[in-house]
C-alpha cells in the first residue's frame, strides 16, 4: 500500500468489546440475542447490546421545525444545540423554555439582537492537540464500544481541555448535544475546537458554522461541500487525523 493511501490502512478497530466492560444500566442501549458465527466455529446465540434510535420532532413557537432519529438521552441539550446549529437561533440566551413531552421537543424563543461573534481568527492548536481529542473520543466512547452502533463529539479548549462529551446514534445529533450542552454552561464557542467521529459533510460542517466554531477535526474523511462551506466561513477543517498523520483542508494558519 502507497503512502497516499495510509487513510485506508488506518481505520478506527470497530470490534464490539463488550464483553470487557461493565453494562451500564441507564445507558440508551437494550440486550438482544443473535447467532455470532466466527470463523470456522459452531454458530452459538449470544446476547448483544444494540443502541436505542427515537424519532424526535422539534418544534419552535409552536412550529414544526423538524424530525429526526437519536438517542433517548440529553433531550435538552440536543434541542438547544439544534436550534444553535441549524440556524434558528444566533445565541442559547434567546431560548425561553424548553419542553419535553415524549418524543416532542417544544422550544420558545425571544428576538435577539444582532449576534457579530465570529469564529476567533487567532486560535493556534498543536497538532499533537488534535490527535488527543481523537484518542479521547475512541477511549470514552463506551457506547460506541459497547454497541459499535453510536458516534462521539466533543467541544474543547485550543489546549485540548475536554467541555463537553456525547455520544449518539446520530452523528448529527451527537453534535447537536455537545454544542447544546457546552452553549447551555456558557461556553464561548468561538474558541472551541470540535472534535467529532463523522464524515465532515456539509450538513455537519453547517452545524459548526451556525455555532461559529473556528476548528473542526475528524478522523473520517471530508465531502467537498463540507470544504468549501469552511473555507467560505473562517473555519479550519481538519479530516483523517490520525497519529502521526492529519490532512488540513481550509484556513491552515490555525495549525501550528
Amino acid at each position: 500500500m502507497s503512502k497516499a493511501d495510509w487513510h485506508f490502512d488506518k481505520k478506527p478497530d470497530t470490534e464490539i468489546t463488550w464483553k470487557e466492560e461493565e453494562r451500564d444500566t441507564t445507558a440508551p442501549y437494550i440486550p438482544v440475542q443473535c447467532i455470532e458465527v466466527k470463523g470456522d466455529a459452531s454458530p452459538k446465540k449470544i446476547n448483544v447490546d444494540v443502541v436505542i434510535e427515537k424519532m424526535y420532532e422539534v418544534f419552535l413557537n409552536g412550529n414544526f421545525i423538524s424530525s429526526f432519529l437519536a438517542s433517548p438521552r440529553q433531550l435538552k441539550e440536543m434541542a438547544a444545540g439544534h436550534l444553535l446549529c441549524e440556524g434558528h437561533i444566533a445565541n442559547v440566551n434567546q431560548i425561553t423554555s424548553i419542553v419535553i413531552d415524549k418524543n416532542k421537543l417544544f422550544c420558545k424563543t425571544k428576538p435577539l439582537s444582532l449576534d457579530k461573534t465570529t469564529p476567533n481568527p487567532e486560535m493556534r492548536v498543536k497538532s499533537s492537540t488534535l490527535f488527543d481529542l481523537i484518542d479521547h473520543i475512541f477511549e470514552k466512547g463506551k457506547i460506541w464500544r459497547r454497541t459499535g452502533g453510536a458516534h462521539s463529539t466533543v467541544i474543547a479548549t485550543s489546549e485540548g481541555e475536554i467541555l463537553t462529551f456525547c455520544e449518539d446514534v446520530s452523528r448529527a445529533s451527537a453534535v447537536d448535544k455537545a454544542i447544546g450542552k457546552a452553549a447551555l454552561e456558557g461556553v464561548k464557542l468561538n474558541d472551541c475546537i470540535m472534535a467529532t467521529s463523522g464524515r465532515l459533510s456539509v450538513t455537519m460542517v453547517g452545524k459548526g458554522v451556525n455555532a461559529r466554531i473556528p476548528l473542526m477535526v475528524s478522523k473520517a474523511a471530508p465531502m467537498d461541500q463540507g470544504i468549501k462551506h469552511a473555507m467560505e466561513n473562517n473555519m479550519t477543517l481538519v479530516g483523517f487525523a490520525r497519529r502521526p498523520n492529519l490532512y488540513i483542508y481550509s484556513n491552515s494558519e490555525r495549525l501550528i
